[in-house]
């Protein structure tokens, strides 16, 4: 169900579409929406989808939007769908001209939305953008610079060294999103990974080669990626990333565009586990040695 919070006056939709879901996390919204409210660049309109939570979530966002007149919408979904379905109700729900991606518990910088302006009022226009972020866990953090090249092909780069590590931090043109066909139902993790490999290979059909192959990289760090597990298990969460590594592997080597390299696959595996370990790394059970992935 769909609830409109408040309505732009303009005849023509917004730039940004900020495209929000979230499950059960109402103080970390809060401050996830502040961060948008206090972006430079004012041409945008929010779009949350609140997927089956439980804890107010959604009341407290529509408060915030009341309070400062920010042009929004809240799509209630009735059950817990997971982050793919909820991000495919948003896009079907976005009027703007780019969707920017915001996980619930991040942060933007104050010019994020301003520096993504520049990118993609510049021609030719990229068929997506992203920027560095700042980690932050429970025992490691620091700046992350997400894209040094070292495949001359973006696609086998990207499921061989993925270079785009948080939506918090991606934006692309509603259209080319829609196109693509959006995000991957049956990928409960890394749809979005799924939808990077699918949108660089619509831009390879566009002839969109140049500038690192259609694609903006902004090395600024601009996001704040917060790293908890306060509202998941451990091993619940370890036993995901295992169950959907796979189903990922299936889907894109199946794609016309990695059909005939899936001698890669063993290689985007070892990519798959070694992010899985850089993650896991920030957290241990107990009686295990700090540091143990």
């Amino acid at each position: 169900m769909r609830s409109p919070v408040a309505r732009r006056p303009a005849a023509r939709g917004p730039y940004f579409s900020v495209l929000i879901a979230v499950h059960n996390r109402r103080e970390m919204l809060q401050r996830a929406l502040r961060s948008v409210l206090g972006q430079s660049e004012r041409d945008f309109e929010i779009v949350l989808v609140d997927d089956g939570s439980t804890d107010g979530a959604a009341d407290a966002a529509r408060d915030l939007f009341y309070a400062t007149g920010t042009p929004a919408q809240i799509i209630h979904l009735p059950s817990n769908c997971g982050i793919p379905r909820a991000r495919n109700a948003g896009l079907l729900a976005a009027t703007g001209e780019i969707a920017a991606f915001l996980d619930s518990d991040d942060l933007w910088h104050p010019a994020y939305l301003a520096l993504l302006r520049q990118v993609f009022e510049a021609s030719p226009r990229p068929a997506f953008a992203f920027t560095d972020y700042l980690s932050h866990g429970p025992r490691v953090s620091g700046p992350v610079r997400q894209y040094a090249c070292t495949a001359s092909d973006p696609i086998v780069e990207m499921v061989t060294h993925p270079f785009i590590h948080t939506m918090s931090c991606f934006s692309a043109p509603l259209k080319a999103i829609r196109a693509a066909g959006g995000f991957n139902g049956a990928l409960s993790r890394f749809s979005d990974l799924d939808l990077y490999v699918r949108l660089l290979a619509a831009a390879r059909g566009s002839g969109k080669r140049s500038k690192a192959g259609g694609f903006a990289y902004l090395p600024k760090v601009a996001v704040l990626k917060t790293i908890h597990l306060d509202d998941r298990d451990l091993g619940d969460y370890e036993q995901s990333w295992a169950e959907y590594r796979e189903a990922f592997l299936d889907a894109v080597f199946a794609y016309p565009c990695l059909r005939r390299r899936r001698r890669l696959r063993p290689e985007a595996k070892a990519a798959l586990l070694e992010g899985q370990r850089r993650f896991f790394a920030n957290f241990h059970r107990d009686g295990e040695a700090a540091g143990a992935g």
